[in-house]
């Protein structure tokens, strides 16, 4: 029984084994078929993920090719707008040189109508004035001399005739008072008194002989001498020269001197200003701009309020810097010019000009639409190429926008340009068609279709500093040259938009006189053959207009 019970517990035993061994590979198959599922899920996955890959490789080739495509449109467009640039430029350059040729021609044909003009007015005058002053001459001298010698005889006949008788018979009654002597000496001896002074013979002091009376007919003859027309001199004698004060010639230079001076340009010192301003300037002076560029804000900010608690009523504006040199950022308005003041002098802000400039477009655009009058202070170089009168053009161009919605009507004015920097080395007859003498005609052309711009009419940059009176051949010399440069910019601007300024721009680096400066550019500027209110108005009015 009990090896019976023992293989029933074996038995029982060897059942439970079983069923935990199929248990167990039940288990196994159930993890290998998870596990196939698992695997087979994986390779769907994995496949799924090659395809998203190869869609996102496709996708991305697609993009490349599409912005190859935009790079090579942008650089054709970018070729385009650089050829359209170009052709603008070119177009604009040839109208430049189709205006410059059609006012050279213009003003050639009205300086030849002039000049030939002057000269058959000059030869029909003296052609005129030889005939009729030869016949004329001809016919009232011998018309003169006839009667002159006529009336010239008649009056010394009747003058020599009369004096002749009355000569003759004071003579002969000489003669017969020594007679009628010498006969009462002989007959009563030496008691007569004669008085032959008077014209009376005393004889023994009682009996008075009375004077022998004129004849009747002989004062009845004496009428004494007709008074005859005198003619002047000069009806017989030629003149000296060929014209007469009926035709006087042009003013001298010396007679036109303005009424008023306004300086629109010292360099800041007004008490130096003063004292060199005392011996040609003098009491004419008026008003004057003083020039603070080149300072920073802060320093600028003081020296206005020096000037505001000086309340010095000859400084009607200050020349102000709107950049601040140490500040290399972005453009922020300096304090004094946040809000215009109605009290004290006016404001003009002031910029150094030497190549474009976007922060200084951006500036003077927000200063002219603020209503402020500008400066700009040219020291890029236009002598040398046409780049620095182009950089100006543009400049002056980009503050004329005509997509800017908001528009001004504040003034420019363009300092050192007028006259522009030169070489006192090269003779004034190459200096007529040298390139650079070219291009200030044709671009003070240019530049006087901006209907606001002004320009100033300041001592040049020539390397040497004004010639004194002291030194007349230079400025001979210079009167020349100057007179080279106004008469393109009085041609192109007119008298009304020229002011005057006497110190040299503060970057230019040169030196100068104020009263010397002054005397030689209102010479130059008379000796154009100018009126008195052209003058009145290039020294003072045009700036009071400016400022006011």
């Amino acid at each position: 029984m009990r090896r019976a019970d023992q293989a029933e517990q074996r038995a029982r035993t060897a059942e439970g084994h079983a069923r935990e061994v199929q248990l167990r590979v039940a288990a196994a198959e159930s993890g290998k078929h998870q596990a196939e599922l698992d695997a087979a899920r994986a390779r769907e996955e994995t496949k799924r993920y090659q395809i998203i890959a190869e869609t996102a490789e496709r996708e991305l080739r697609r993009v490349q090719a599409d912005m190859r495509r935009v790079e090579q449109l942008r650089q054709e467009a970018e070729d385009k707008a650089s050829e359209a640039r170009d052709l603008a430029r070119k177009s604009q350059q040839t109208l430049r040189e189709f205006q410059a040729r059609q006012e050279g021609r213009e003003e050639g044909r009205r300086l030849e109508a002039t000049r030939r003009y002057n000269d058959g007015h000059a030869e029909g005058f003296e052609e005129g004035r030889t005939e009729g002053y030869s016949s004329g001459r001809s016919e009232g001298y011998n018309a003169g001399r006839l009667f002159g010698f006529e009336e010239g005889r008649k009056v010394g006949w009747n003058e020599g005739y009369d004096e002749g008788l009355q000569k003759g018979r004071e003579e002969e009654r000489e003669r017969a008072l020594d007679s009628f002597d010498r006969f009462i000496d002989s007959e009563i001896g030496r008691g007569a008194d004669v008085n032959r002074a008077s014209g009376t013979v005393v004889v023994g002091r009682s009996h008075i002989l009375p004077p022998t009376p004129m004849s009747p007919s002989v004062g009845a003859r004496r009428k004494g001498a007709k008074v005859l027309p005198r003619l002047p001199l000069s009806a017989f004698t030629p003149p000296n020269t060929g014209t007469s004060d009926s035709f006087p010639g042009p003013l001298s230079p010396s007679t036109l001197i303005p009424e008023e001076i306004v300086d629109v340009y010292s360099a800041g010192d007004l008490s130096k200003w003063k004292e060199e301003a005392a011996r040609g300037i003098g009491e004419k002076g008026k008003g004057v701009v003083l020039s603070l560029s080149g300072k920073g804000f802060v320093e600028a900010e003081k020296e206005l309020e020096s000037i505001a608690s000086a309340a010095n009523v000859s400084v009607v504006a200050v020349l102000v810097p709107i950049l601040d040199p140490g500040n290399e950022g972005n453009f922020i308005p300096p304090p004094y010019l946040g809000s215009k003041s109605t009290s004290g002098p006016v404001l003009v802000p002031s910029v150094v000009f030497k190549k474009s400039d976007p922060k200084l477009k951006k500036a003077l655009h927000w200063a002219l639409l603020e209503g402020y009058t500008i400066n700009i202070d040219v020291q890029c170089d236009i002598r040398a190429t046409e780049g620095g009168w182009d950089e100006l053009e543009d400049l002056l161009a980009s503050l004329e926008d005509p997509t800017t919605p908001k528009k001004h009507y504040a003034n420019i004015i363009v300092s050192n340009i007028l006259p522009p920097p030169d070489e006192l080395s090269l003779p004034i007859v190459k200096l007529l068609t040298h390139p650079s003498y070219r291009n200030y005609q044709a671009h003070t052309a240019a530049l006087s279709l901006y209907a606001n711009v002004f320009v100033s009419y300041l001592p040049p940059a020539w390397g040497v500093p004004t010639p004194s009176p002291d030194a007349p051949k230079d400025r001979t010399e210079w009167k020349k040259r100057i007179k080279m440069y106004i008469s393109p910019a009085v041609e192109a601007f007119g008298f009304q938009r020229i002011v005057f300024g006497s110190s040299p721009s503060t970057a230019a680096q040169a030196t100068s006189n104020v009263s010397d400066w002054y005397e030689l550019a209102r010479e130059s500027f008379a000796e154009l053959g100018i009126e008195q209110d052209a003058i009145d108005a290039v020294f003072a009015g045009n700036a009071r207009r400016l400022f006011s």
